[in-house]
């Protein structure tokens, strides 16, 4: 095994699974010195959440609209090749372009 795979493998439990399949069909496309890149950071979360969830007084009704805006996030991240590196309470945090540039 190539010592780039080794590396892609040991750091897999930290990266999205579809960011590992992507690395290992082609690893070379990865450099372990590192590269400067311009890649983009999207932080996203529910304007007012902390008000809302003050007036609704309902843990239901709030989880429902989280859990909505999460999936509709998701289904947009998924659809631009972006991946998402962590939830925040009611804010996401995506990154496209890294660690596989997009074409």
């Amino acid at each position: 095994m190539r010592e780039a795979e080794r590396y892609i493998r040991a750091f897999s439990r930290y990266l999205p699974s579809r960011i590992t399949e992507k690395i290992l069909q082609d690893p070379d496309r990865i450099h372990l010195e590192g590269e400067k890149r311009f890649v983009t950071v999207l932080f996203g979360d529910l304007s007012g959440f902390t008000s809302l969830t003050e007036k609704l007084e309902d843990p239901e009704k709030i989880v429902e609209i989280v859990n909505r805006y999460f999936m509709r996030m998701l289904e947009i991240v998924e659809k631009y090749g972006g991946d998402v590196d962590k939830f925040l309470g009611d804010a996401i945090m995506v990154i496209f372009g890294a660690p596989v540039a997009h074409k």
